[in-house]
């Protein structure tokens, strides 16, 4: 499904056999089950099979391949497992196997297969008496969060014994304390987590006091507000002791903590900088660590504006690492996502993470390298703008209309791609790339690449142009950062 849905094209059996690693035979039994399987979504997605063995994924505005994902995840067994494990429903092995026609080896071995993903969280499979997984509350309703977040994305509300309308009074409590409004995706994102927490709470299951949330508490001027309005929410919804009502609120204060993002002239971050002044934990001398380095390393002289904003930016993110254990890549993840490409900020930063672990103090928190280093990129594209003394692509374009068409094509190329580039108007020069209308005979002794695209170029003949050179780009900086480690220097010496 993902491959069809990726390019708005034909697909022939021989081409998806050879991509997916199967048998044109099996292909075919595939196409048959999954065009039976489409037809409850026939208002929006149809899979067009034609007599030649091309096969097409015709869909409306309305589809969302999200919506297939998630239909056949909740029909697997280990997804049905981990949610009556959640919910307290997973008797053991022998009657979940026979109550879903299953072999109790089967799902022995399903489930000691996520064992890894597991240990990532600190936890740990148990399937003595009542299988269960065993760990920290906080670890434990972290695996949960992710594990219900990365299979519904909010599309719809996967906790049983808990209305969504029940916990709107904390969605409305969180708006009032930080003075704005949710976005949807955001209402939804805290949904799930106040639905992680309630459900736990409702099995017996409270947050146990950690001296870890006191590091966010402690001297944080908000908190008192904060636990004024959630205080007498937790009292009516939950049957809690007063200590356990207290943990409960320290725990979803210390998850909106570490969910907070700063724009760059955010009024929040003056009082964020006052709070971590003379703050003597790792998490914020890791942040200071980062921020002396980064400057020293790329020769950076940032702006108080863009100081402030990362500082606390990399703070929330650096205590996040720190309070949990696990990435939120472990679930569901599909090749075409694991296999994307990288671009000039990812390199960047990767290439800096690993001068950061010289320092192996800070390495409890710098040990989660994918996670620190996606949201490093994010972070460095956002607020930081460097020039690196690297060549950009240099193109040759060449059009039927002559020299004005040749020109206006670049401008537009240029308009529309973010990359560095340049061109010649000269045959024989050296280039990286060189575009074309038609292949003309001198171009065969060129050793740059060779595109052909229309006469007059679409949209579609723009991108994947522009694909190309991000390509080529990626090539050189890669090239860059192999020399600048060859000679040891300063990144932008």
């Amino acid at each position: 499904m993902s491959l069809l849905y990726s390019e708005s094209r034909p697909f022939t059996v021989k081409e998806l056999a050879i991509k997916l690693g199967y048998t044109t035979k099996t292909i075919l039994k595939m196409i048959e089950v999954l065009e039976f399987e489409l037809q409850k979504w026939s208002n929006t997605v149809q899979l067009v099979v034609k007599e030649n063995k091309e096969i097409q994924l015709k869909t409306s505005e309305k589809f969302s391949l999200k919506v297939i994902e998630l239909s056949y995840l909740k029909e697997s067994h280990i997804f049905k497992a981990c949610d009556a494990i959640f919910n307290g429903d997973f008797v053991d092995i022998a009657t979940f196997s026979n109550e879903n026609y299953i072999s109790y080896s089967t799902l022995y071995g399903r489930l000691i297969a996520i064992r890894p993903v597991l240990k990532q969280y600190q936890l740990e499979f148990k399937p003595n008496n009542k299988a269960h997984f065993l760990g920290e509350e906080k670890q434990l309703r972290y695996f949960f969060f992710h594990f219900y977040w990365n299979s519904s994305w909010g599309m719809e509300w996967p906790f049983k014994g808990i209305k969504k309308k029940q916990l709107l009074p904390f969605i409305e409590a969180i708006e009032q304390f930080k003075n704005s409004p949710l976005m949807i995706s955001e209402q939804e994102f805290f949904f799930y987590w106040l639905g992680v927490i309630s459900v736990r709470i409702q099995n017996q299951h409270a947050i146990e006091d950690s001296p870890l949330m006191e590091i966010v508490i402690d001297g944080n001027p908000k908190f008192e507000l904060f636990s004024q309005k959630m205080y007498p929410l937790f009292k009516e919804l939950f049957s809690l002791e007063e200590s356990q009502i207290h943990n409960e609120i320290k725990f979803l204060f210390t998850i909106l903590f570490i969910y907070t993002q700063y724009e760059l002239e955010d009024p929040l971050i003056s009082e964020m900088l006052v709070f971590s002044q003379n703050k003597e934990h790792l998490v914020f001398e890791a942040t200071n660590y980062w921020l002396k380095r980064y400057m020293e390393f790329f020769r950076l002289n940032l702006s108080a504006a863009e100081y402030g904003a990362i500082y606390t930016n990399l703070v929330h993110l650096h205590f996040r690492v720190y309070f949990f254990e696990g990435e939120q890549s472990s679930f569901f993840s599909r090749e075409d996502e694991i296999h994307k490409k990288e671009d000039v900020y990812h390199l960047m930063m990767a290439y800096f993470y690993k001068e950061l672990l010289q320092e192996s103090k800070y390495y409890p928190i710098l040990k989660h390298k994918n996670d620190l280093l996606l949201n490093y990129t994010l972070l460095a594209r956002k607020f930081i703008k460097l020039e690196i003394d690297y060549r950009p692509v240099r193109i040759q374009l060449l059009s039927v209309y002559g020299k004005a068409e040749t020109i206006q094509l670049t401008t537009k190329l240029q308009q529309i791609c973010e990359e560095k580039i340049e061109f010649s108007y000269t045959l024989g020069e050296k280039v990286d790339l060189i575009i074309s209308d038609r292949h003309y005979e001198e171009l065969d002794e060129s050793v740059a690449p060779l595109v052909i695209w229309n006469e007059n170029p679409k949209v579609k003949d723009f991108m994947r142009i522009i694909k190309i050179i991000e390509e080529l780009m990626i090539q050189k900086f890669n090239h860059y950062l192999l020399k600048t480690e060859t000679n040891k220097s300063t990144f932008l010496e």
